[in-house]
């Protein structure tokens, strides 16, 4: 192996998915659309502005004249949890073997509140690992299109059976798989970033 993908979101970022069900339904949400959810996938692959993504939002809400936007933004960002500092400790020393990089799906709204939000010293020191970071937002792609993997395997120069790629969504790992790249389905709750060498001994 000579270079490791990560998945960003319940890998290194603890996701809260219930404080985040919790935060929609005190604004009167009652239920995730099949419309909402191809737009969110728009605003993942930077398709559409946060104006339009948040104002589709809000048209959910209940009663819709009583929730401004501010209030859906706060509770859209309500599902990010923290980035446990051991696993940037983990990381500092994996960057001592291998390169690293970073391959989300995610959208300008959470990582503008990463990056504004979190402790500054523990944000460098999470980004300073990885050679490159490729948001799906910037690339006009998102995960599991098979031609995500493809554009970052090119980019970084590297070839898909010397590169191992850490998810914790099972369709992501198989699209990776289709092109010949290795890979590690974390099982959130079950498994940890940091377990990567109990894992993969070989590396």
């Amino acid at each position: 192996m000579k270079q490791i993908i990560f998945d960003f979101g319940d890998v290194f970022l603890d996701l809260n998915y219930e404080k985040a069900k919790t935060s929609f339904a005190a604004l009167g949400f009652t239920e995730w659309t099949e419309e909402m959810k191809a737009i969110n996938q728009q605003y993942e692959k930077g398709l559409v502005t946060e104006n339009f993504f948040l104002t589709n939002l809000q048209q959910l809400s209940q009663p819709v004249a009583l929730v401004n936007l501010d209030a859906v933004k706060t509770a859209w960002n309500s599902l990010l949890g923290p980035i446990p500092e051991y696993r940037i400790v983990f990381l500092e020393e994996l960057v001592k073997k291998y390169p690293v990089y970073l391959l989300s799906n995610t959208d300008a709204t959470h990582i503008h509140h990463v990056m504004s939000t979190y402790p500054k010293n523990l944000v460098d020191r999470f980004f300073a690992c990885f050679t490159k970071v490729f948001y799906s937002f910037e690339m006009h792609q998102r995960k599991p299109d098979t031609e995500i993997y493809q554009t970052v395997l090119q980019q970084i120069n590297a070839q898909s059976n010397e590169t191992l790629f850490v998810d914790d969504k099972l369709e992501n790992i198989q699209s990776a798989q289709q092109l010949g790249i290795h890979t590690w389905h974390l099982q959130v709750g079950k498994e940890d970033v940091v377990d990567l060498f109990q894992k993969f001994p070989q590396l």
